[in-house]
C-alpha cells in the first residue's frame, strides 16, 4: 500500500497545477465541489470537469504502472 502512495505521489506531481489542485482538495482534503469552487474561484462544472480530466491524465501518466494493483 506504500508503493502505490508513493506512486501516486510520483504521478500527481506531473500533472498540471489546475489539475493537481482539484485533486488534492477533492481526494486528500475532503473538500466537496462547493468548497472547491469557492477556494478556486471557478465553477462547480469546472471542478467536475478538472477532476476528470485530471483522472485521463493520471492513466495516462500511470501507464503499466498501476496494472498490478488494480488486480488485487
Amino acid at each position: 500500500e506504500h508503493e502505490i502512495a508513493v506512486i501516486l505521489q510520483e504521478i500527481l506531481k506531473k500533472l498540471p497545477t489546475i489539475y493537481r489542485d482539484v485533486v488534492n482538495l477533492y481526494y486528500y482534503l475532503d473538500y466537496s465541489y462547493v468548497e472547491i469552487s469557492e477556494i478556486l474561484e471557478i465553477s462547480v462544472n469546472a471542478v467536475g470537469l478538472r477532476l476528470r480530466k485530471a483522472k485521463k491524465l493520471i492513466l495516462k501518466i500511470a501507464g503499466g504502472k498501476l496494472d498490478e494493483y488494480s488486480k488485487k
